[in-house]
């Protein structure tokens, strides 16, 4: 007769634990949990910035930065962005930055617009991911930051 020892017993747990927590992690859902996709789940700020991939392009000392600066305040604090008002507020943002110092220059545009907190930055040296889901990205010909959200 074969009986189930207390290891074997936390070893189950750890694994039904772990199971749980990757399917969490990867976003894994049951099929009778499948929802019809909101208004919400397309957009950030409805008609300007979806929750897939928004581009923001445009020439040097245009305004690039200051325009993601004041879409980041919008989506941290429920600001107008462009007269629209968010679908979704308080998230936190991560800009990865690919300009050297671009953090510091977006936490100067952000401070200046009064956000102080709940922003993380991510400086890659030049070095700037191919894809990050969820992001908008802010470029002139190649990705000078992105911001996942």
């Amino acid at each position: 007769m074969d009986f189930i020892t207390e290891e074997d017993t936390r070893r189950v747990i750890a694994q039904q634990d772990t199971a749980t927590n990757l399917a969490e992690i990867l976003g894994i859902v049951d099929h009778a949990d499948v929802k019809e996709v909101s208004e919400e789940d397309k957009w950030l700020l409805p008609g300007v910035v979806c929750t897939t991939n928004t581009l923001v392009y445009g020439q040097s000392s245009v305004g690039k930065t200051m325009t993601v600066a004041a879409l980041i305040a919008s989506l941290v604090d429920g600001r107008e962005f462009l007269g629209v008002t968010p679908l979704r507020h308080g998230l936190k943002p991560l800009v990865v930055c690919a300009d050297a110092n671009g953090e510091l220059e977006y936490k100067e545009r952000l401070d200046q617009l009064g956000i102080t907190s709940g922003v993380k930055y991510f400086a890659c040296n030049g070095e700037v991911p191919d894809r990050i889901p969820g992001c908008f990205f802010k470029s002139t010909h190649v990705p000078k930051a992105l911001v996942s959200l």
